[in-house]
């Protein structure tokens, strides 16, 4: 029978070894959409003086896991913010919900984070969305003696519409009250760049820039942002994302402002930003 999402398992586990899966019981978070892929990147050769291909010789192998969800806890969000010089392995579990399927595993090891967006806003659940960059390699068959992958179904209650807030203010201090704020998107990018060996074996996935980049929108109830962008001041930026979970953001400066205005639609703003840094509490 056919695979189907809804019968399948995922979670990850950090490791303690670059590029080994290990032991032990694997987290899961409340994951909507889950996209693996392996790309072997094979090389076709064409001599001159001839329409076919000649060989098919190997590339350097790319593997990348994406995840949306909707979260729970901070964990991977600290990848992309305290943790990025971390690795953890992907287990995914398929199943056609029949036969013995379940027993079928896929393992993505020395997956790094290299990309973390984070969003939300009055009456939505918080959603991220990660990208892993992981080592090359793809590890197929039975489960690994010692690892359990617990039921999804035994995740953390995401947060929710009524955990969230959001304020800012100048002078290093997060003291205005955002009530105008109506959505938010945050962008966390390490900028990973992949390094390869003469045998076409991964080396690293080294972290290069950090940027953090998002966008405001607010309803336009008066100019004080409009001010902030053309005085381009330096805000601080502080959203509780849920369980007293405070994403701060210091060194903000708006990047533009765009205000469209139709005859029948509230005004509203949305304002993207770049920041210097970022934190998490625990």
């Amino acid at each position: 029978m056919p695979y189907g999402g809804y019968e399948g398992y995922v979670g990850w586990k950090e490791e303690t070894s670059y590029g080994i899966p290990v032991t032990g019981t694997y987290s899961v978070e409340v994951i909507t959409d889950l996209r693996h892929s392996l790309n072997l990147n094979n090389v076709l050769l064409r001599p001159v003086g001839s329409r076919l291909v000649k060989a098919v010789l190997p590339g350097q192998k790319e593997t990348q896991v994406v995840v949306t969800y909707n979260p729970a806890s901070t964990t991977l969000l600290r990848y992309a913010i305290d943790d990025y010089t971390k690795s953890c392995t992907w287990w995914i579990k398929e199943s056609d919900g029949i036969s013995s399927g379940l027993a079928e595993a896929l393992y993505y090891p020395g997956c790094q984070l290299n990309e973390l967006v984070i969003s939300g806003g009055p009456g939505e659940i918080v959603k991220a969305v990660a990208t892993f960059w992981g080592n090359g390699t793809v590890r197929t068959g039975t489960p690994i003696a010692g690892a359990s992958l617990p039921d999804p179904t035994t995740a953390g209650t995401p947060w929710q519409s009524p955990d969230q807030s959001f304020s800012y203010g100048t002078g290093g201090t997060a003291n205005l009250i955002g009530t105008a704020v109506t959505a938010y998107s945050v962008t966390f990018n390490r900028n990973r760049e992949r390094l390869y060996k003469f045998d076409q074996t991964l080396r690293a996935v080294p972290a290069k820039q950090f940027d953090v980049t998002g966008e405001i929108t607010w309803t336009f109830d008066d100019m004080e942002q409009l001010k902030e962008v053309i005085n381009n001041d330096e805000l601080t930026i502080a959203i509780t994302l849920g369980s007293s979970k405070i994403l701060t953001l210091t060194g903000v400066h708006w990047q533009s402002y765009e205000v469209p205005e139709t005859a029948t639609d509230l005004i509203s703003l949305r304002i993207p930003f770049v920041a210097k840094s970022a934190t998490i509490t625990a």
